[in-house]
């Protein structure tokens, strides 16, 4: 049996999967809501959103499903990426984690890269380890290791420091896949040197194996063998079943992303590694407002939860969309937060909550028709994945709205697909064929509302 977890933004996932791929126990517990100061400040403490909300969910796990947790032989990690997480030569933090959206080195990244040429998404690691040196010099000198959310389980795990090609490539030192080393020239440039960087294999590689105390403390026996594990993108693809060029996936996590292949050659590569060939994946959106933000947009409306908002905005099809990029602004400290992304035009802080609310589902289903539009027709099988898939009301708007068809997996989740990196070929069952079932099993989100 193989124990898959996910450390999410905002939800911690663990799953059991057999070897012929199927679910046999699952828990989900909330992640601790991120630290944040001030706009553009967004943390995690590695301790208690990584590490202690760990250990709480295999408290719930061997509560449901003791005996399961007894025979786990394989134990795979995913989670929110990419973070950043100083420590030190044992592996302790130094300070609080910087998350994916934190901006405090975007001032660092326009002087460095003013056209986004080398670090176009922002979250890359070199402005990250300026702005360090820059601000915070004592943590600086002291760092000897850099950590993701991951990579950082991983080592507690197994005490060894590694961390998977996707999210290497994404870190912003020009690793090299063919050559499995970091650009030397980009290391040193930022005051490193390679030591300072972990090791890097394939997420399906092994990465060490769990010891004695943490198996203790987890529930788990001893000396299992710990997989390098990614982030948790790259997971929900494997549990949709994104194997084929003509998929698309649609990924409503605390981000949303739309993801496709671009060749067929991914499937022999997927089969022979358990793994993507990160040169073939093909990111066709991202937005802020697609996945478990509008939980947060509900609650900032003053709506219980998405449902209440949605019963109180009537959306149809055929409504005018009018959105666009002005601040909503409150007094109240969270919507401040929130202020960064939920933009409506026409609209302020006097306007009714019901109509923001619409036109933020408005403003994601045009994105998503629109980015579709644009690829094949025969690109067009589109299979969802993420938490707030459980919400099929919501995503029967997305899919009338957008005119698009969903296949949703029932029990569809990056713990899941995290646990599927066992199935390279070598393992188990092929990876392929066990995606083609669960999507035999799909629920299907017509564009039509009954």
């Amino acid at each position: 049996m193989i124990l898959g977890i996910d450390i999410g933004t905002t939800t911690t996932k663990g799953a059991i999967v057999n070897y012929d791929g199927a679910l046999l126990s699952s828990v989900s517990i909330p992640t601790p809501r991120p630290i944040s100061s001030r706009l553009g400040v967004y943390e995690h403490n590695a301790t208690v959103h990584w590490w202690e909300n760990l250990c709480c969910l295999m408290r719930a796990l061997g509560g449901v499903a003791p005996n399961l947790l007894r025979n786990v032989e394989w134990v795979s990690i995913s989670a929110l990426w990419p973070t950043f997480l100083p420590a030190d030569e044992s592996g302790t933090a130094l300070c609080n984690a910087l998350l994916y959206n934190d901006k405090r080195a975007a001032s660092i990244l326009e002087e460095l890269d003013p056209n986004q040429t080398h670090f176009p998404e922002g979250y890359e690691w070199p402005p990250r380890i300026l702005w360090l040196k820059r601000h915070l010099p004592h943590i600086w000198q002291q760092a000897k290791k850099y950590f993701t959310a991951h990579s950082y389980l991983t080592f507690r795990l197994t005490g060894n420091y590694v961390v998977d090609h996707h999210t290497a490539q994404a870190l912003g030192f020009q690793y090299s896949p063919l050559s499995n080393k970091w650009n030397n020239a980009v290391v040193e440039e930022f005051g490193l040197s390679n030591e300072l960087l972990p090791s890097v294999s394939a997420p399906s590689e092994v990465a060490g194996y769990l010891k004695k105390e943490v198996a203790t403390l987890l529930g788990l026996r001893e000396g299992i063998p710990v997989l390098v594990g990614t982030g948790d993108t790259f997971a929900s693809m494997l549990s949709a079943g994104l194997v084929d060029a003509h998929d698309v996936m649609l990924y409503y996590g605390t981000v949303g992303l739309i993801v496709s292949l671009k060749s067929e050659c991914s499937k022999s590569v997927l089969e022979n590694t358990g793994t993507y060939d990160t040169e073939n994946i093909k990111w066709l959106g991202s937005m802020p407002w697609l996945g478990r933000r509008f939980e947060w947009a509900a609650e900032l409306l003053g709506f219980k939860n998405i449902d209440a908002a949605l019963t109180a905005s009537p959306i149809e099809s055929g409504h005018d969309l009018a959105v666009g990029f002005e601040v909503l602004r409150d007094s109240n400290h969270r919507a401040f937060l929130m202020s960064e992304e939920l933009s409506i035009t026409g609209m302020d802080y006097t306007s009714r909550s019901s109509d923001v609310f619409a036109s933020v589902v408005l403003y994601t289903a045009h994105v998503v028709a629109d980015i579709l539009k644009y690829m094949p027709s025969r690109q067009r099988r589109l299979l969802s994945a993420g938490g707030l898939t459980q919400n099929r009301r919501f995503l029967q708007l997305i899919s009338e709205i957008s005119g698009t068809q969903q296949l949703v997996c029932n029990d569809c989740c990056s713990a899941i697909g995290t646990a599927f990196f066992v199935f390279d070929g070598r393992r188990a069952r092929m990876l392929s064929s066990i995606q083609e079932e669960r999507i035999a099993k799909a629920t299907v989100i017509s564009a039509t509302l009954p």
